[in-house]
C-alpha cells in the first residue's frame, strides 16, 4: 500500500523499520526518509514523536 499514498508520516520507530537505519539524530531522519523514498516511491514526513 505504500507505493499508493502520496505522503506516509511514520513516527522515528516505524521509520526505523521503514529504512533499516537506526535514527539518532536529525541526519538520520534525513537518510531515513532518502531510503524510504527510494524503495516507496513516495513522499516521507518523519515525526518526531
Amino acid at each position: 500500500l505504500l507505493p499508493l499514498a502520496e505522503i506516509i508520516t511514520p513516527n522515528i520507530p516505524e521509520a526505523e523499520v521503514l529504512s533499516g537505519i537506526r535514527i539518532r539524530d536529525r541526519e538520520g531522519m534525513k537518510e531515513a526518509a532518502r531510503i524510504i523514498t527510494r524503495s516507496t516511491g513516495t513522499n516521507i514526513l518523519i515525526k518526531g514523536g
